[in-house]
């Protein structure tokens, strides 16, 4: 019996190692078969994509913006800003309509500060732009000195306020600041190479306008430069 019993003992420690061996296999199987079951598809069989919210709902307006420093930064999203300042600006319907007075065809004589005619006459001609926002003035002018010109006139309807850009044949631009309206016209500019005005009336019936320019060319001290008188033609 004693030798059995030693025998037996043996027997025990040896199954040992087995027995752990079995369940750690046991115990894998089981976190594979959880793992399985938790990624099964759904049902009928179809898998779904990932269907979360983007975590901001902006245009996908990509631009690149600057920094107050002037330095580019990186790509960013914009989102365009509609403000009712924007959308509700002034019109320029009331500034347009004093240039009503101007439209038509003219033509004029001009005088020196002397008196003295100049040679021939001209021809000035002003129509609305196709925009019906710029009037479009064209000038002839039969003295040889005296080139042809084209200018545009438009107006800042916020600020009630008028320009001309003035061109002629020599290849000369300038920008005249202007006003007008209660029966007068006026033009000036200052800076290189001399300052000038222009200052008219309209007659009662807005069939004539008569009118002079000054210049000054230590750009302070204005003299008459020439006098010029206008007829609307078919009048």
């Amino acid at each position: 019996m004693g030798i059995r019993a030693a025998a037996d003992t043996g027997g025990g420690y040896a199954l040992g190692p087995f027995l752990f061996a079995g369940l750690a296999l046991l115990l894998v199987a089981v976190v594979v078969v959880a793992f399985m079951w938790m990624r099964r598809p759904q049902s009928g069989g179809e898998t779904f994509p990932n269907t979360r919210a983007p975590e901001c709902d902006v245009p996908r307006d990509n631009r690149r913006v600057s920094t107050p420093d002037g330095q580019t930064g990186s790509t960013a999203t914009v989102r365009p800003v509609l403000s009712t300042v924007a959308m509700d600006q002034p019109t320029a319907e009331r500034a347009l309509h004093e240039l009503e007075p101007l439209v038509g065809e003219w033509t004029f004589e001009a005088r020196w500060p002397t008196g003295e005619p100049w040679p021939g006459g001209g021809r000035i001609t002003f129509e609305w732009h196709d925009s019906r926002a710029h009037l479009v003035q064209r000038g002839t002018v039969d003295h040889p000195d005296a080139p042809d010109n084209i200018s545009i006139i438009g107006c800042d309807a916020a600020n009630g306020t008028y320009f001309q850009l003035y061109s002629d044949e020599r290849g000369v631009c300038r920008v005249y600041e202007m006003s007008i309206g209660n029966g007068e016209w006026k033009l000036w500019r200052e800076g290189e190479p001399f300052a000038q005005r222009f200052t008219a009336t309209f007659s009662d019936d807005g069939n004539r306008i008569t009118g002079g320019w000054h210049i000054a060319e230590d750009g302070t001290n204005y003299v008459p430069d020439f006098d010029i008188v206008c007829h609307r033609i078919g009048t």
